[in-house]
């Protein structure tokens, strides 16, 4: 691989021409964390989840291939000492577009993590727990939940098959576990803002995280699947327009017209819902030119449950 793209620059010059979105517009990723390459590893432990959120690959199964598979622990150790190896302060996060309590040996993987001396960060939307004083003990730096509203009303419209009393029920379940935890994670309740989210909702959810004692953050909610992201953004083209030009073939014989999945209605419905949708955060990044090299590939190493890497943690596809 040479160390300059076509038109001469460094690849270090393009890197740093390629963060400026992120840098200059607001966005999921802070800009301090492109100061550090390959620094999260998804890991997939498990490829099912419980919900069929709309805006992730999850709930958009149409187009793709899907594995319901656990990743092996031997497979597991062989992975972790390879991150280790190449990068002792990584952050592991054991998930992937996938629930890490649905995987029976959660506890087990935890303490595989933690006894390479690596960071462990878990992620759940909390409908499904197993195993509480056995994960806590195992010593998880953090645990973030998602939720997206205070009501199962409002909350449902995002987490599709979620009741959001039951992910109360367990953050109170949570709570008392941790009394008996000698070094406790740092617990995140996690609010997915979305137009219809934000309001009286909002400000319940964080009333009650609060009150439990945990940490309440927000963020604005946004399309979690590159696919269909590109495909939302060439039907709206074609809805403007009348036509929409259809993806050149590319040497490797690839025809991406026919491979990308459809767009559904289900998820253009909710594209309506965010603030920023993808046809907005494209206006918003316009005025940046399209670099050779990707930032975001840099930062995210996402390993399926197989062993092998996808070549970039926002493509759902295998």
């Amino acid at each position: 691989m040479t160390d300059k793209p076509d038109d001469g620059r460094s690849l270090s010059a393009q890197y740093a021409e390629s963060i400026r979105p992120y840098c200059e517009c607001s966005g999921a990723i802070p800009p301090g964390a492109f100061n550090t390459r390959a620094w999260r590893y998804f890991v997939e432990l498990n490829t099912g989840c419980n919900l069929r959120c709309v805006l992730c690959s999850a709930g958009n199964r149409k187009g793709y291939e899907h594995i319901n598979a656990t990743m092996e622990m031997d497979l597991l150790g062989k992975v972790l000492d390879k991150i280790k190896s190449e990068n002792p302060n990584a952050v592991v996060l054991p998930y992937g577009n996938s629930e890490p309590f649905l995987n029976p040996n959660l506890p087990e993987c935890i303490a595989a993590i933690k006894q390479r001396g690596l960071r462990c960060e878990v992620s759940s939307n909390f409908n499904h727990i197993n195993r509480m004083d056995e994960f806590l003990a195992a010593g998880p730096d953090s645990l973030l939940i998602s939720v997206s509203g205070f009501t199962q009303a409002i909350y449902g419209r995002s987490h599709i098959g979620g009741d959001i009393e039951v992910v109360k029920a367990n953050l109170r379940v949570l709570k008392e576990a941790l009394k008996a935890c000698t070094q406790p994670p740092h617990i995140m309740v996690h609010y997915h803002m979305y137009r219809d989210t934000i309001g009286p909702e909002f400000d319940q959810m964080k009333a009650f995280t609060e009150e439990l004692g945990f940490q309440f953050i927000n963020s604005w909610a946004r399309c979690i699947s590159m696919e269909n992201t590109i495909q939302y953004l060439r039907w709206l083209e074609k809805e403007r327009t009348g036509s929409v030009p259809p993806i050149p073939v590319g040497k490797d014989g690839l025809d991406w017209n026919a491979l990308l999945p459809p767009v559904t209605e289900k998820f253009k419905e909710n594209v309506e819902r965010l603030s920023i949708s993808p046809a907005k955060a494209a206006e918003m990044y316009a005025q940046f030119p399209i670099q050779e090299v990707c930032p975001v590939g840099d930062i995210f190493t996402f390993i399926r449950h197989d062993g092998q890497a996808s070549l970039c943690g926002c493509v759902a596809d295998r």
